[in-house]
Formats: C-alpha cells, sequence, structure tokens
C-alpha cells in the first residue's frame, strides 16, 4: 500500500512539474515615444508641464498574423490636439520599387475614446516617395507606408488622455506579421536630418509659434519576448489536488 501512494505521489507531482513548467504565453510589443519634433524646425509641443513624451503608439501582439496598435495622447496641453500618425512596415514584406505592395494589411480601428480615424494605405500609385516605396510624407520630409489620419474641426479631434485602437491584420506575404514587423524607418526625401524614424504625429494647436508641428517617433519600449500571466492549467490543479488527497489519507492513515 506504501509503494502505491508513493507511486501515486510521484506521478502527482509529476504532473504538477509539467503543468508548471510549461511555456508562458508570450507577447511581442514594439513601443514608439513621440516627442522630438526633428521635422519641424526645433518646435515643441507646449504639453502639461510635464517632460513628455507627448504621443506613444505601441503595437502588441500574442499570434502571429494579428496586432494591435493603440495610440495615446498622454501628456498634451489642453488646445493641442493630434491629427495625424504616420507609420512604416518592414520592407521585407512590402517589397520595393516594383514590387512593393500593402495588400495584404488590413486595419481597422475597433475601440477607444478618441474620435474615428481615416486609415490609409500606400497604394503604389508612384506620386511620392523616392524609389515610390512609400507615399506619405511627414512635413517637408520623412516618407512613411501608411496614415492614421484624425479630424481637425473644433470638437471632434484626438485630445490629451484618449486612446484609439486598432487591428492589423495579414494576408498574404503579410500573414505572419508581429509588432516587430512595424519597426521599419521611413524613407529620406531629402534631408539628412529627417531621417531615419519609426513613426511621425502631427499635434496641432500648439499655444505658439508654428502652432503646430512633426513629432518624430523613436522606440521607448522594446521588442522582443516579454512574458505574460496565465492561469495554471488543469492538469496543474489536478496535481494539486491528488498531492491533497494522499495528504489527507496518510494523515487519516495513522
Amino acid at each position: 500500500m506504501k509503494r502505491f501512494i508513493k507511486t501515486v505521489a510521484a506521478g502527482a507531482l509529476g504532473v504538477l512539474a509539467a503543468a508548471v513548467m510549461a511555456p508562458r504565453a508570450s507577447a511581442d510589443v514594439l513601443s514608439i515615444d513621440f516627442q522630438q519634433a526633428a521635422f519641424s524646425n526645433g518646435i515643441s509641443a507646449q504639453g502639461d508641464g510635464g517632460t513628455g513624451p507627448w504621443l506613444n503608439a505601441t503595437f502588441s501582439s500574442s499570434t502571429a498574423g494579428t496586432v494591435t496598435l493603440t495610440l495615446t495622447a498622454s501628456h498634451l496641453y489642453s488646445t493641442e490636439f493630434v491629427s495625424n500618425w504616420y507609420f512604416n512596415v518592414a520592407e521585407a514584406l512590402t517589397g520595393t520599387d516594383a514590387n512593393y505592395s500593402l495588400s495584404g494589411l488590413a486595419i481597422v480601428q475597433n475601440s477607444g475614446s478618441a474620435p474615428t480615424a481615416a486609415v490609409s494605405l500606400d497604394t503604389r500609385d508612384g506620386t511620392f516617395g523616392p524609389g515610390n516605396d512609400a507615399d506619405f510624407k511627414a512635413d517637408g520630409d520623412g516618407y512613411f507606408d501608411f496614415l492614421l489620419e484624425f479630424p481637425t474641426n473644433a470638437g471632434s479631434t484626438f485630445n490629451d488622455n484618449e486612446v484609439a485602437s486598432f487591428t492589423l491584420t495579414g494576408s498574404g506575404s503579410f500573414a505572419g506579421i508581429t509588432a516587430a514587423s512595424f519597426k521599419s524607418i521611413s524613407v529620406d526625401g531629402g534631408d539628412p536630418n529627417k531621417n531615419g524614424f519609426l513613426a511621425a504625429a502631427h499635434i496641432q494647436g500648439i499655444p505658439y509659434g508654428e502652432k503646430s508641428g512633426f513629432f518624430a517617433g523613436v522606440e521607448g519600449g522594446s521588442t522582443g519576448t516579454t512574458g505574460t500571466t496565465v492561469p495554471l492549467p488543469a492538469a496543474a490543479w489536478a496535481g494539486f489536488a491528488l498531492l491533497g488527497g494522499l495528504g489527507v489519507k496518510r494523515r487519516l492513515g495513522r
């Protein structure tokens, strides 16, 4: 009988160990902060008295093929709002020159307190961008692959403390997209001081100077695998229950 109990206990411990040591779920994350006004001759947002960043964009994915993009305005002044957000896609996915295409990428706005944005993907119409590899230009320089354009009319702008969320899904060559797929720098439009950025955003309503500015997006977090907490699997709870039952039996058998 003792041998039987030891055998069962060993089995229970094996089940528990396998369940607890199972790989954790992971998420691919790219966080982009907007604070440097590299496109607008040094102009800065007034901000809320803090040090910024004024905006953040976070790409996250736990499953290849689907990415969540969250846009946050966190330190804008009361008169300021953000209108345009510009982003890039890895060249390995888009192709270049005659082979350039974003046809496998779909972007849908699904939640958030910010107003609805117009989503524009580079259609490869050849009217902008060196080599025609990107259509959307932030200020006087810097070409990007897609644009999220929010309203600018009073009462419907993207203001401080507002959030917009989008779901990005891929098909074809984009089927395996993750957050890292959007870690790609802008195409240079000619000025070496206004290139090499992950993203850009247009902040308007600045209460001095030119009243608006284009802000460069730089990596604020990290791109890589981060562990997320997941519930213990049913097998683990079964192991706990079995060990607990054996403990009760042993105590009663004394």
